[in-house]
């Protein structure tokens, strides 16, 4: 009972369906015109085709993680079975995280004053990343201590965030010349919804009776008061992020791209909870799988005999945690008039949203394949899950006063095709409005 609950906080992190790659953009970003490509790089500003005003809506949800498979994650009865259980476990290695999350642009609207374009952006998101080193920790959470009976399990980097929040952000071009596009964003941002667990250890013993067990652990993490529901005034957080990206066109073929977005901070109103836990021979009862388990019999059971123990001491004050950084760099080619060869580099090093532990290499392909029709595949190695592929399709209806778009697709199909080597999976799609 005591480790479950120190750990049960991580499980909705590790395996919430309410929650990758799309985040980096791999097609969306290349279909400059669009204003949903305006999320990676500030500078496609510049290739938006209107005379009035553009308008998009997109949305897109992820979830994936660097080492193990996601057969099975996800099942029509909402449990994992004990043999999926086992099969995750066996494939972790050490420096395990696992990423989910989504991400609504509610409202993108391009506007020019005078010979200057604008671009204004309402934006919420959530997402979660969880990491821990030794691949029993997650046995413990889909088991339980049962199958750990005469062994010693010893975790010392234990980690796992959740954020949700809520951006208004205003972008515009600065001039640097015909082939130069450099365009910038100033976001503010309002935090709805924190949890962050910090760097944490613990080392647990169960003895081979199964009931006799052995602590010792250290926690702190930090989450804003009613995590549990949020309304649509509950704020917590005040923030601002920054983001600028270039454009180079080097011939009529070739160009290349940079940005870093996201880039800034959120400052919490949070309460900080801390315990260091040292039991020895405590006497409790073999645990079952927590997900099988009645939560109720659980809150229950633990308040009875673990609240002194386990409960951290809470405080509340004021605490700051950085926007999710996202650098980008690009290189595309024309090959044909309808057809765009590209290689992207993507990378987040912080833990938190879109993490990648390595750099993400994508190489994509565009083609127009009729008229106002454009799909795209593209292939990618590194980032959290390590590899996929994904397809894009984008079609722009025009009338004499109006362009209509529509976007459906994913920067990686592997989880949702071959989920028997997948790693991860995500979709996205949005739709567009440009008025001459």
């Amino acid at each position: 009972m005591i480790i479950r609950t120190l750990l049960l906080c991580l499980t909705g992190l590790l395996l919430s369906k309410e929650t990758a790659t799309a985040q980096f953009g791999l097609q969306t970003g290349l279909l400059r015109d669009r204003i949903w490509s305006q999320s990676y790089n500030p500078a496609n500003l510049a290739f938006s085709d209107f005379e009035t005003f553009q308008f998009g809506s997109r949305a897109n949800v992820w979830f994936g993680n660097n080492h193990a498979a996601i057969k099975g994650v996800f099942s029509e009865n909402n449990t994992i079975t004990t043999a999926t259980a086992n099969r995750l476990v066996s494939e972790l290695k050490s420096n395990n995280v696992a990423n989910a999350g989504y991400a609504w642009e509610l409202a993108s609207v391009n506007v020019k004053f005078g010979s200057r374009k604008w671009g204004f952006y309402l934006n919420q998101g959530l997402s979660a990343t969880a990491g821990f080193d030794e691949p029993r920790t997650l046995g413990l959470l889909l088991n339980g201590n049962g199958p750990y009976k005469g062994d010693t399990i010893t975790e010392n980097k234990l980690f796992g965030n959740l954020r949700q929040w809520r951006s208004l952000g205003a972008g515009t071009l600065l001039d640097l010349g015909e082939k130069i596009k450099l365009g910038v964003r100033l976001n503010l941002l309002q935090g709805t919804r924190l949890f962050n667990l910090e760097s944490s250890r613990y080392q647990f013993y169960t003895a081979e009776n199964g009931t006799n067990l052995y602590l010792d652990a250290d926690y702190t993490f930090y989450n804003t008061p009613g995590f549990r529901s949020t309304g649509l005034f509950d704020l917590h957080g005040f923030g601002t992020s920054a983001g600028a990206g270039i454009v180079a066109e080097l011939n009529d073929k070739m160009t290349i791209e940079a940005a870093v977005t996201e880039l800034g901070v959120i400052f919490w109103t949070a309460d900080r909870n801390t315990r260091s836990i040292r039991l020895v021979d405590y006497e409790g009862v073999v645990i079952s799988s927590i997900l099988l388990d009645s939560l109720d019999g659980f809150i229950d059971s633990a308040i009875d005999s673990l609240t002194n123990l386990v409960l951290p001491d809470s405080t509340r004050g004021s605490y700051a945690t950085p926007t999710p950084v996202r650098f980008r760099v690009g290189w595309s080619y024309s090959i044909c008039e309808n057809g765009l060869f590209n290689a992207t580099i993507a990378y987040n090093p912080f833990r938190r949203g879109s993490y990648t532990s390595l750099p993400l290499i994508s190489v994509a392909y565009q083609h127009e394949v009729l008229r106002g029709l454009k799909l795209g595949a593209s292939a990618y190695g590194g980032g959290y899950d390590t590899f996929g592929f994904g397809l894009v399709g984008a079609y722009q209806i025009n009338t004499r006063k109006a362009k209509f778009d529509l976007l459906l697709g994913s920067d990686n199909l592997t989880g949702l095709l071959f989920s028997s080597l997948g790693r991860g999976m995500n979709v996205f799609g949005g739709i567009g409005l440009a008025v001459d």
